[in-house]
This record gives C-alpha cells, structure tokens and sequence, in this order.
C-alpha cells in the first residue's frame, strides 16, 4: 500500500470505517454424520466442531450449490471399535441417501476438532473408491499422533478433479480492510502460479451475491470468487476459502473462519516508571567525557548528535587497566561489583571498545543482551566478555566497557540518507532494532524538498513530502520490564498502522539524517529510537547509531508469483536452522530460503546472519528477507555475496522511466501525487489519432494478457475509452458507429457462437471426383462431419511458424536469407526456433552453423535474440593410396 501525502498532520496511518458485518460464521445446513449408531443427520443448529471437525463445521456454512456432497464419519465408530463390515454398511447407506456417483473417485478428508488455520495442509487427505473408505481411514488413523486420533473426524467428499486449484482470503495478514481480497492461483505442471487482487464495492456490485458458480473458462474464475468474497462480507470474520476448478464450474471445497487475532498492543508495552541509578556511587565505572567522545568509536557517534542538540543518555566507561585485566582472568572486585550492582538497578547494556583495536574486528566485538541483575551483568563480564576477548585475541589492546541504560521505547527505525540527496529512505517497525531484521516493516521516504538543506527548529507545520508502504506487521521484538525481549505477536488493529505515529517525527528523522550524511560527507545509515519513555530521554525519537551505508548491488524484490519447481525452505527456529545445514550437507536441493524467525534464541544468535549467508554463498540458494534493505542482517548477508530477494520492495531503482505512449488525461496529476515529475508533450491532429490508434492496440494486447476476469474486464473498458477518443478525433458520432457496426452484424454476423475458421478449400476446374476417391474415404466424403468443439485454451489451433531459408548471391556476395513469420497475437512468452545450414566461407570450403531465433512478447513489445553458433566440425585428412 503505497500512499503519497504533503504537509503536517497530527497522526499517520489512522484506521479507516469499516462497513459492519453482523452474523457469526455458524452452520447454515444440516450435516450427515456416521456416528457410533449409524448414520444420522445433526440439524445445522446442532452442528458442532467437537461433533464433525473444524473442516466439516466450515463446510456446513456455505451454500450447498457451491460444495461437492460429502458426509463425515465420526472418530467414535474406531474409537468404540465398531466393526469394519458394519461401518461399510453404514457409508454405503449415506453414499446413497447423497446420490453420490458409484464409479466416482471420493476424497477422505480429516477434520480434526481443534485444527486451526495455522495447521491447514499438515492433515490428511487422500482419493479412494466407495469400497475403501473404511479401510483408508483406519490406515490414515495409524498415520495420525496417539494424541489427536481421537478428535480427528472424517470427511467423505465427492471429488473433483481440477484444472486449477487456489485460495481466496480477506485475512488480516493479507488485506487491510475486509472487503479487499487476495486469490491465489497454485501452480500446476504447466503454469505457474500467480496472485490477484479483488476489491468488493456493495455500493457499485450490490449487496445480494449471486449463487451460480458455473464457470467455462478459466478467466471467468476471478469473477466467480467475487460472488463467493461478496457472499462472506455478511460475517463478522474474516475468512480463508480454498477452491477448485474443474473446467466447467468452481467448488469451494474448504472455508476456515480466520481466529480471533491475539498478541500484544505495541504501544503500550513502556514501563510506568524507570528507577535511576546512583551515579555518584559509581567507583570503576564513570560517566564519559568530552575526550572520551573524541576517543571511542562507540561513543563518536553521540558526540555528533549532540552538536545537532540532542541530549545522549549516560554512558559509563570502566578503562582502568588494572580492572580490565581482573576480568580477563576470571576476577571481579568488590568495586566492580558495587558498580554494577548500582547499574542494573535499570536494565543495562555493556559493549566493548578499546583505543588500538583492529578495524576488522571492530564488528565482533562482545555485547550484552539487556542485563536485569547484579548476577547477570557478573556472569557476563566473567565469562561471555573473558571467552570472547580471547577468541578475538584483544587481550593487550586498550580495551573498555562502554555501558548505558537500555531505553524504552515503542518503535525504532533505521534512516539512509545520502550528501546532496534530498530523498531519505526510512525503514521502521514497533519494538527494539533487532525486529528489522527478519520482520515485515514500514518504508517510508520522505523528500526534503531541497538540495542544500536548511536549518528547522520545529518540525511542525513541516511541508516535507512523504511516500509510504503500509505493511502488515504481524510480529515485532518485544522488551519487558527488565529490558528482556522475544518475538511477539502484534494486537489488531496496530498491525496495519504506520509504527512512526506521528508526521513530525518523520521529517525530524529525514531531517537529521540529512545533516548527519552531510556532516560525515557519505551515505549513511542511521539507527533511531522512536516514541521514547520520557524518564530515560527528553527525546520522542532519538538518533542512536550510524554507519556509512554502502548497498551492495540493486536490491531485488521477491517474485509475487509461485514458481512450479521452486521448493522454499522455512528458517523459524534453531532446530529449523540445523536441519537446513544438514540437509544441504546431504545433498538436498533448496532453491529458497524463507527466513522468518518465531524464537528469541534465533535471533539474538550473533553468528546467524553472518553463518547464513556464507552458507547461501557457497550453496547458491535465494535468501528471502521481510526485514529491511538498512539493517545490519541484510548488509551481512549482500556483504557474503549471498543472494538476497526483499519481500515487497519499495522505493528501490525507481528514477527514470521513458514511456512516449499517450496515456489517460489524469495520469500526469496521479504521477505529480505520488512525489514523482512527468514530463508530458501534448497531441493534435494527425499526431493524436496515429498514437491513439498505437494505444489502440496496445490495450488490446493487455486484453489478451490478461489473466483474470477481473482484469479483463479492466483491459475492455481501457479499450472502450480509447475507442471513444479516437472517435472524438475522426468527429465521428457515436450513432454513426453504432450503425456502421450494426450493418457489419447484420451482413457478416457476431461473435456470440465462438465460430473459429480453421481452413478453406478453393473449388478448381479440374478435381478429383467423388466418384474416383478410394472406398474407405468415400463414406467419409459423403457424410456432413459435425464441426468440432474446443473447450481448452491449448487445444486452440495455431499457424505454424513460416521459415524459409534461401541461399542466393547478390553483387557478387553470397547471402543466406532466413525468413520467418508468426501470428503476433497468439505468440505467447517466448517463441523458440532453430535452424542448421550450411554455408560457404571461402572457395571449396563450407562450415556447418546453428541459427537460434527467440521471440519474446510483452504486452504490445516484442523482443527477440538471434543467435548464430559455428557447429564443431571433424578435421578433414587426406590419408595416401
């Protein structure tokens, strides 16, 4: 969702009126069950998960026209250990009493009790005929965990054998608003699979769906599933469809309302108070100087940001020698111990620093995790600081420990800015840094509107321009009282609301940026606290950290659609991360590697990131990242030479576009909206009609590739505007168009009986007569053969492509001439031919050459490759008499 806006505003990302939907998502119809008596029929009032399964329950809402019958067989008939024949018995009734089809194939379902959306595709499902049922699901019981077998139900389903197959959801991770739908199309052995977007308007479609799901081509399926999204806007849930296609007419064939969705409120996880330590107490520890500002490269950063008047929380060196040295061999003193049981009366962070330590190891140097107690903040410097300064062998290298206060805060940031660039890229989410990483965020870029930037003492009022990407954010890092943090899920309706709350705090952050790339005089990325506790820091956002920002190559975005034979590989956990190395060691191929953290330990491995991508490195797989393009995780991995895809990239490789093609009038006003500058020249007469007639044609391609109903009757009415422009051109009425189209009808017929002309015969003077023709093709001769019908796009008949080689000389020069032609219209993605000829390169002497020709159309462009490959030949000797 990206949204163009000008101008302060007191809140960003405010929830928009929902249209309210009042009936729960219950049974509208009665359900057959088999039972441990037999079968019986539960009143759709009755109908209960605990009875039937959460499958069977979600099947029970919907209308019956849409669902292929089924029945469910209830875990109690193995339970109780009814007899095999008598169950058999039992199904055969209820095969019956639903006039099931005795050939057709049936689908066993399970329908577990307690199976929620999360466990959609890990339960069973298999084909069988009407004698096995019982038998099928006893084996797939077997299958089942000893701890679930008795809640898992059986549904018995008629089965459809599909064309295609997808998903249809309105759930919050997928839409905003309800009424904003995604349909997924699965890939098949010779498509691929792809997305699309619906948006249901009752004002404009009507509030009453329609129940005919009869469906002839596979573009009519989007327009079909609008009926279905249409129909599910009456439910107070959200819901999550999957459906078939089987060439005729669409089956929903499972329907699974979304869960009440849980998690923690973002903005309201600051503690109420903030207990200060004692500095004066301090004995080893103190608080830093100017000079130690100057000194330490943990601490240059602040210095810098209170030149731009921002008041840096404390921070507190101990660089005594003789203490430092203590540490290193396993003793503390009783004034350390003091020290740090005064810190951590609030959470504390220790980092390392020292005056002559090399730059390359400047990047490993030990850090804590928020320390809570005196005993961790002990265990810490006596163990995890003393194992890794020996690793590093920093031992003789001037080190200190650089400690501050962890500070509480609803949402952080990270800004990139370049000198001289007005454009600032701003990626943020709620919580601590850490979940921009691997996290879903918010990308915001905002233009400062000047080349030379100018000195602002208030942001409000600020008539900086922004952009922004409104993301789903479903997980964050959280911190609690004592500064620990983990993965957390976020509470509705925070999810989709822009975590940088306030308008003046963006442009602060562009702002400060801005002066900070300037400043150090390159590109850099910065670290922001944002909506801060203000007992830690008068500061509502807070610049924390930067660094030259060098992006390694063009970010690429992640394809929207599935790819058939790509198998992603799911990084959530530990035990996930292991699995992968072993896999990859036994010689597994992964093309993709979907990293989405989900446990703390995870994350706050140091080695993670760095170990990932030198694995992707050597291995060659995808890394597909949520997280941010300014994050440290994302630099480490492009930095390995790891290949990485963004997830719903933004604002990336976007300068220029050269278009030349007319377009609609209030395209350029739509362009200047969105912060971007069209240059635009305006067309008359001959000019006007010669583009329109271009544009004319250019729709139509858009209309043959369209891939959705949807979009298809987006590409016609396209097609329709720019017919009318052009008629407005020529002068020419709409009544004189209508007439001059009604003749043609009346003369020549419509298009309304889908006649395709594959051939024509020319009657000569001199043919063969029937009478002549051989007896086994008279029959054939004399019959009037019933014109053939076509229902599949691929049995469409195409020319074939013409080719013809010819070797002639001109003006003394021997040319081979290569002539090709094809149908532009029905040229799909890529048109492939090759050709062998021979050719003379000099007297006597000829050489063999492969011709490669690729066609490759995209909307109204077509691009093409020629190749031409000298083939190997033999070494020609002459051997004597």
């Amino acid at each position: 969702m990206a949204k163009q806006r000008q101008g302060a505003q007191a809140s960003v990302g405010a929830p928009r009126r929902q249209r309210t939907a009042h009936f729960q998502f219950l049974p509208r119809r009665d359900v057959l069950l088999i039972a441990d008596a037999g079968p019986m029929e539960i009143p759709a009032g009755q109908v209960s998960s605990n009875q039937v399964g959460r499958k069977a329950l979600g099947l029970s809402v919907l209308p019956i026209e849409w669902t292929p019958p089924f029945f469910v067989v209830s875990a109690q008939c193995f339970n109780r250990q009814i007899p095999l024949d008598t169950v058999n018995d039992w199904i055969w009734v209820s095969h019956a009493r639903l006039a099931f089809m005795l050939s057709a194939p049936l689908m066993i379902r399970s329908s577990g009790t307690t199976e929620t959306m999360r466990d959609r595709g890990s339960l069973i499902s298999e084909l069988c005929t009407s004698r096995d049922v019982a038998a099928l699901v006893g084996q797939l019981r077997a299958k089942t965990p000893d701890s679930s077998r008795a809640q898992v139900h059986w549904i018995v389903q008629q089965y459809v054998k599909p064309q295609r197959k997808g998903h249809l959801s309105n759930e919050r991770h997928v839409s905003r608003e309800p009424r904003d739908w995604a349909i997924e199309f699965e890939p098949t052995d010779d498509c691929q699979g792809h997305a699309v977007s619906i948006g249901i308007r009752t004002w404009r479609e009507g509030l009453e769906p329609s129940l005919d799901l009869s469906c002839a081509s596979e573009t009519e399926i989007t327009l079909r599933l609008r009926e279905v999204a249409k129909w599910a806007l009456q439910f107070s849930s959200r819901i999550h469809f999957e459906w078939v296609w089987d060439g005729k007419r669409l089956w929903i064939v499972q329907a699974d309302a979304a869960e009440l969705a849980l998690g923690i409120d973002p903005t309201a996880v600051l503690p109420a108070k903030i207990q200060m330590a004692q500095i004066g107490r301090l004995q080893v520890f103190r608080l830093a100087s100017a000079n130690d500002y100057k000194r330490y490269g943990k601490l240059r950063n602040g210095a810098l940001y209170k030149k731009f008047g921002y008041g840096m929380p404390p921070f507190f060196l101990a660089d005594d020698r003789s203490a430092i040295t203590d540490l290193l061999s396993g003793k503390i003193s009783p004034e350390i111990e003091q020290d740090l049981k005064e810190l951590t009366k609030r959470p504390l962070i220790i980092r390392t620093d020292g005056a002559n330590i090399p730059q390359e190891k400047r990047e490993m140097l030990p850090r804590s995790d928020p320390l809570a107690t005196f005993d961790e903040a002990k265990q810490w410097v006596l163990n995890d600081f003393k194992i890794e300064i020996n690793k590093l062998e920093l031992v003789d290298h001037g080190l200190c420990l650089v400690a501050h206060h962890f500070i509480p805060s609803v949402a952080s940031a990270w800004a990139r800015a370049e000198p001289g660039k007005q454009i600032v890229r701003i990626e943020s989410l709620w919580g601590i840094p850490e979940g921009l990483y691997w996290y879903s965020h918010d990308t915001v870029e905002v233009d400062t509107l000047a080349v030379k930037l100018k000195r602002l003492r208030t942001f409000t009022g600020c008539s900086f321009e922004v952009s922004e990407r409104l993301r789903y954010k479903g997980a964050f890092v959280a911190a609690d009282e004592k500064g620990k943090w983990a993965p957390a899920s976020v509470r509705p309706p925070h999810d989709w609301r822009l975590s940088i709350k306030k308008q003046e705090w963006l442009f602060e952050i562009a702002h400060t940026t801005r002066r900070i790339a300037e400043a150090e005089k390159d590109p850099v990325a910065v670290m922001w606290f944002v909506d801060n506790h203000p007992e830690a820091t008068r500061h509502r956002v807070l610049p924390w950290y930067h660094c030259k920002s060098k992006l390694i190559g063009i970010p690429r975005a992640a394809p929207r659609r599935k790819i058939t034979t790509a198998k992603d590989f799911y990084v959530k956990n530990e035990a996930d991360w292991h699995r992968l190395q072993q896999e990859l060691h036994s010689g597994a191929r992964i093309e993709r590697v979907v990293v989405e953290p989900a446990d703390a330990a995870l994350i706050r491995n140091p080695t993670f990131a760095r170990e990932l991508a030198q694995l992707a490195a050597t291995r060659k797989f995808v890394i597909v990242l949520s997280g941010g393009i300014l994050s440290h995780a994302y630099y480490m991995l492009t930095k390995s030479g790891a290949q990485v895809e963004c997830i719903d990239l933004f604002g990336v490789d976007e300068d220029r576009a050269d278009y030349n093609k007319i377009v609609r009038d209030k395209i350029p006003e739509i362009i200047a909206k969105r912060g971007e500058r069209a240059k635009i020249i305006h067309l008359r007469g001959d000019a006007l009609v010669t583009a329109l007639r271009q544009k004319l044609v250019e729709e139509a391609f858009e209309a043959v590739d369209a891939r959705s109903g949807d979009d298809l009757v987006g590409e016609l009415a396209d097609v329709s505007e720019v017919i009318d422009a052009l008629c407005r051109a020529l002068k020419v009425s709409d009544p004189h168009l209508k007439a001059v189209q009604l003749e043609k009808r009346q003369k020549r017929g419509g298009f309304e009986k889908g006649i395709m002309l594959e051939r024509t015969t020319t009657p000569h003077s001199i043919q063969q007569s029937v009478s002549d023709l051989p007896e086994d093709r008279l029959q054939f001769a004399l019959e009037t053969i019933p014109p053939q019908v076509i229902e599949h796009p691929a049995d469409i008949p195409t020319v074939p492509l013409y080719r013809r080689p010819d070797l002639r000389q001109v003006e003394q020069q021997i040319e081979k001439l290569f002539a090709f032609a094809t149908e532009i219209n029905k040229l799909g993605n890529l048109l492939k031919a090759t050709l062998d000829f021979t050719l003379p390169i000099s007297p006597g002497i000829e050489r063999e050459f492969t011709l490669t020709v690729e066609l490759r159309r995209s909307g109204s462009a077509l691009r093409g490759n020629i190749r031409v490959r000298c083939i190997p030949s033999q070494l020609h000797i002459d051997f004597p008499d």
